[in-house]
């Protein structure tokens, strides 16, 4: 039975793709949002609910204490920013 709920993760797509979280990197949350930023008119239900975990994944972790793994994929966002 799948899962469905008003919640960013009370979603199939969302707990799949949050299952997978471990394996993703910041360059793959950036890439999730890009995509959806470029469909403004109508993005379909599995990847706007993939968007919208992905968006509130991203904040989430800009919060949180940084193990030497999320320090490191921080800076190398960091210093991606700068270079553009």
């Amino acid at each position: 039975m799948g899962s469905w709920g008003t919640g960013s993760f009370e979603n199939d797509d969302a707990a799949n793709w949050i299952a997978e979280l471990g394996t993703i990197v910041p360059d793959d949350l950036a890439q999730i949002l890009v995509q959806a930023a470029d469909y403004p008119n109508y993005l379909e239900a599995p990847a706007s609910r993939i968007a919208v975990a992905a968006a509130f994944s991203g904040s989430f972790l800009q919060h949180v204490p940084a193990t030497p793994r999320l320090a490191k994929a921080r800076e190398k966002a960091h210093q991606k920013d700068l270079q553009d």
